[in-house]
């Protein structure tokens, strides 16, 4: 059991009298799981509370790849460990690493290695970079890689910024932090943060002249992935996106022919179906799609995984655990929904944002001191969940952190028996704000637990 509370202590006389119970419906322990080595589990095809068939909590493993990195800096180990997913596909999905799967595409609606076996990124987007400049660090990005085991890193580039700022400041901190992502031994995803502007073509000429920059120094660098328009918005609509695309990706691909493209849509990054509609005459191009978790719901669910099942090749470049301000409650019920779809499609995403800022969405605490580890107290509650799940726990496993909003107002977790017997995925805490949502009762002779929304039999653990 990773976390073992005060209150849990409480429940041993309950838990005593139905221990009999337990132990006929298939009572046992369950090792606990590190975050390197993984159990597989059978997903669940129950329907979640926001009505999805297909959000399910599929259990990862991580095979054993060799990697040949001899970067000066950073000491790679001899064998990187490859994270897999188990989708309902029946194809293996490799956690990718650029010194061993190299340049990645788009085909077949799949994120592809060099090779073509598809291959999965899990990551963090940074905040604006000339307003957190010194968290482009290697160090960090090196922990990033290491300790979280992430292979993508975002780095955000305003474009208002570079169009009415420091074009060179810009500049700089976007090659600091592709050579640190290089070498981290991660994938780099050069984002021009399209917001304000509402419309990528108001600064279209800048953009042209930016990507123009940076392909012309990097050209040869398997690492990078170009996201051209972050989260077009206001009456922004796909044929504007379009025109913008139609004359940015012809400059990327002269000096950059085989990098990723990532290509925003409609309504911050929400409207697939337009760009499905009318795709772009592009290959090796994949399109956005942005959520907050505590504000996006079950209709943007439904445009996901339509879009999915459609073979539309989607890309999460940003994504959150709060609300859609960036700020807000975080609710990680909802979170665990979200993160538990992406997993069962092995979609790949990338968490906002790798900042202290005073928000809630921001992954580093306030007070945050880069002479520390990138965990505990030097995250948030969000940065600490985050930091798991990038490791590979899957989201239902993931603790919700100590004292947070979404567990007030739950019924205390003894109320879950399985749970304290580790026989429940919960592991007995509360991960959802609704009053008794983590009651388990027993049917059919059988612990069943209601809290996550799908429900499970502690025989079938």
């Amino acid at each position: 059991m990773k976390r073992i509370s005060l209150r849990k202590i409480s429940t041993i006389l309950i838990a005593a009298l139905v221990l009999a119970m337990l132990t006929d419906c298939g009572a046992g322990t369950v090792s606990t799981e590190s975050a390197v080595a993984k159990q597989t589990m059978p997903t669940e095809a129950a329907a979640m509370p926001s009505g999805m068939e297909k959000i399910a909590a599929g259990e990862t493993t991580k095979d054993t790849q060799a990697t040949d990195t001899e970067t000066a800096d950073v000491k790679q180990e001899t064998a990187t460990e490859q994270k897999t997913e188990t989708s309902s596909e029946p194809d293996t999905v490799v956690y990718a690493r650029p010194s061993v799967n190299g340049q990645l595409a788009e085909s077949g609606g799949k994120l592809v290695d060099e090779k073509g076996t598809p291959v999965l990124l899990h990551g963090v987007s940074t905040h604006g970079i000339t307003w957190f400049p010194d968290l482009i660090d290697e160090n960090l990005f090196h922990e990033l890689s290491a300790d979280w085991d992430s292979n993508l890193i975002r780095l955000a580039v305003y474009s208002t910024e570079y169009a009415n700022g420091d074009k060179q400041a810009c500049l700089d901190l976007t090659r600091k932090g592709i050579e640190a992502a290089i070498a981290c031994d991660q994938y780099v995803i050069v984002d021009w943060h399209v917001l304000e502007e509402h419309d990528p073509n108001v600064y279209l000429t800048q953009a042209e002249e930016f990507f123009d920059t940076i392909c012309e120094e990097y050209a040869d660098t398997p690492n990078l992935i170009f996201e051209i328009c972050n989260e077009p918005n206001g009456e922004t609509t796909w044929d504007d996106i379009q025109t913008y695309a139609n004359k940015v990706i012809p400059g990327i691909r002269k000096k950059c022919p085989d990098s990723l493209i990532l290509v925003g849509t409609p309504d911050y990054d929400k409207n697939l179906t337009s760009a499905r509609r009318n795709p772009l005459h592009y290959s090796n191009v994949m399109y956005v799609l942005h959520f907050y978790a505590s504000t996006h719901g079950k209709d943007l669910m439904k445009e996901l995984q339509s879009a999915l099942i459609a073979g539309f090749p989607v890309f999460v470049s940003e994504c959150g655990l709060s609300e859609s301000t960036g700020d807000g409650k975080i609710d990680y019920r909802a979170c665990t929904e979200w993160f538990s779809l992406l997993r069962s499609y092995d979609v790949s995403f990338a968490v906002w944002s790798f900042s202290n800022k005073d928000e809630s969405s921001a992954l580093l605490s306030p007070s945050f001191d880069a002479s520390k580890p990138l965990a505990g107290d030097n995250l948030t509650q969000g940065g600490q969940w985050v930091r798991e799940l990038i490791q590979g726990e899957a989201p239902i496993e993931i603790p919700v952190p100590t004292g947070s909003s979404a567990a007030k107002g739950t019924l205390p977790a003894f109320f879950c028996l399985a749970g304290f017997f580790q026989l429940c995925p919960c592991k007995g805490l509360a991960v959802d704000g609704a009053a008794g949502a983590h009651w388990a009762g027993f049917r059919g002779g059988a612990a069943v637990h209601t809290g996550s929304g799908a429900e499970k039999k502690a025989s079938d653990l």
